[in-house]
């Protein structure tokens, strides 16, 4: 084989080590993640892209190649600062040259502004009561016998909320939500997570959340994770739907009073006996004896005269 043969087999061996390595790189295109954003506007001086992937290159707004570079932050990201104008401002589309593993590419604020979430670890507690009673009561009646009886039931539920911390990163994060035993989980502050969507695993279907508001769960175990683009971007958050408790309680209270007929009634009072049976007294004994005696001397005066005039 001559020299020029050879030199030629080294040239086409550099050119396809060259293609290879140029295949090798890839574009991302916005989907518009970020954008509108409440930090960004008509005065905004600059701009911080965010990519979450590996290795970025060039990144062009509007078809413009924007100067600066890629600064590589922790958890994975990178950041690129821009100074706004009109050429990159509004966005209306944009892309970027990358080697490596994809990511996500994201508006994160203008002015040196981030959106913070806010959250505290403070558990509230609401309670709904619901208390169902029946009461009966019989008929009262002028009779001999009067009787009254009273069932009492009582059911008691209680409802907890609970309002759980979630674990925030550098630029995504699990929106705030709480959750009710029963159930259902409650968000409030999804635009401020900066996510696309919410997934909620665990008993039953999976539920996708994209906006504030309140979602049915059976009770259970769960897990959420917050995500841009499909793909998960935030720590996964356990959180568990409780059963709610449910208190009954019964009383069955019977009195029975009063057995005689209702009104007035007047006591009798009967003659006093205690003198019945008893031995007359020394006055009423002196008394009969006197008459007895007078009787007697009156006899003798009657008979005694008569009796001296028949001796006559």
């Amino acid at each position: 084989m001559n020299k020029h043969r050879i030199g030629a087999l080294v040239a086409a061996a550099a050119l396809t080590l060259t293609f290879a390595g140029t295949a090798l790189g890839a574009t991302k295109e916005w989907a518009g993640n970020g954008y509108p954003n409440e930090t960004c506007n008509s005065g905004s001086e600059t701009a911080l892209w965010i990519w979450t992937g590996d290795n970025p290159g060039a990144l062009t707004i509007n078809g413009n190649v924007q100067s600066g570079t890629w600064e590589h932050k922790g958890n994975g990201s990178w950041h690129f600062e821009l100074t706004l104008g009109a050429g990159n401002f509004p966005p209306t589309s944009a892309s970027l040259e990358y080697t490596g593993g994809s990511g996500v590419l994201t508006l994160s604020h203008c002015d040196g502004e981030t959106t913070t979430t806010t959250t505290s670890d403070e558990t509230s507690t609401t309670s709904d009561e619901t208390t169902s009673s029946t009461e009966t009561t019989s008929v009262e009646t002028t009779t001999s016998d009067e009787t009254t009886t009273s069932d009492e039931t009582t059911t008691t539920t209680t409802t907890t909320t609970t309002t759980t911390t979630q674990p925030t990163g550098s630029l995504f994060a699990f929106p705030a939500a709480s959750f009710e035993c029963g159930g259902s989980i409650t968000v409030t502050n999804f635009a401020a997570a900066n996510v696309d969507d919410v997934l909620i695993t665990g008993p039953g279907d999976d539920v996708v959340i994209d906006a504030d508001g309140t979602y049915p769960l059976v009770p259970g175990d769960y897990i959420g994770v917050g995500r841009v683009g499909g793909e998960a971007v935030t720590d996964d958050v356990p959180f568990t739907i409780e059963e709610c408790s449910t208190e009954t309680t019964t009383s069955n209270e019977t009195t029975s009073g009063d057995t005689g007929p209702t009104g007035q009634v007047e006591e009798l009072t009967p003659p006093s006996t205690d003198t019945i049976g008893q031995p007359a007294s020394s006055s009423s004994v002196s008394t009969g004896l006197l008459l007895v005696l007078a009787g007697i001397l009156a006899a003798v005066l009657v008979v005694v005269p008569a009796a001296a005039r028949n001796r006559r």
